[in-house]
């Protein structure tokens, strides 16, 4: 069984600092992945004291592709580069603020060949503070 705390979050998706916007994957299955992030200072999507909406969606978008990284080490292929094909249905009850840490999970509804329809729910502890639906595409 892979430990995926263990994986450099690098190692699973595309991006490089200070593009990265997940901290590490706490837990990663066919079915769900949950990721966790710290809003820091140094953070460049960091407005006013809250991580900014356009923040908040890439991290959602980088959970999702740490998924599509932990399927790919699973099953010994190499790291496949993802495309967001739509996020929809987005309500927002709060941005998350500096120094809170929030933990993203990515529940998979449908996978068609490469085409993959996630349900995201995002957390500051207990508090659902962002929900949406995401599809995303893998590259050949």
């Amino acid at each position: 069984m892979v430990n995926y705390q263990e994986i450099p979050v690098t190692e699973l998706i595309p991006h490089r600092p200070p593009l990265v916007l997940v901290d590490k994957v706490l837990h990663s299955s066919e079915e769900d992945t949950e990721t966790v992030l710290e809003i820091r200072e140094d953070n460049i999507f960091l407005e006013e004291g809250h991580l900014s909406m356009a923040g908040l969606l890439e991290n959602i978008a980088q959970s999702c592709a740490c998924r599509m990284g932990c399927r790919c080490i699973v099953s010994g292929s190499p790291v496949r580069i993802g495309v967001v094909g739509a996020i929809r249905n987005c309500t927002l009850d709060r941005l998350p603020r500096l120094g809170e840490t929030i933990h993203t999970h990515v529940c998979i509804m449908e996978e068609v060949l490469n085409l993959t329809l996630a349900g995201v729910v995002v957390k500051v502890g207990d508090e659902t503070i962002a929900t949406t639906l995401i599809k995303m595409a893998m590259a050949e």
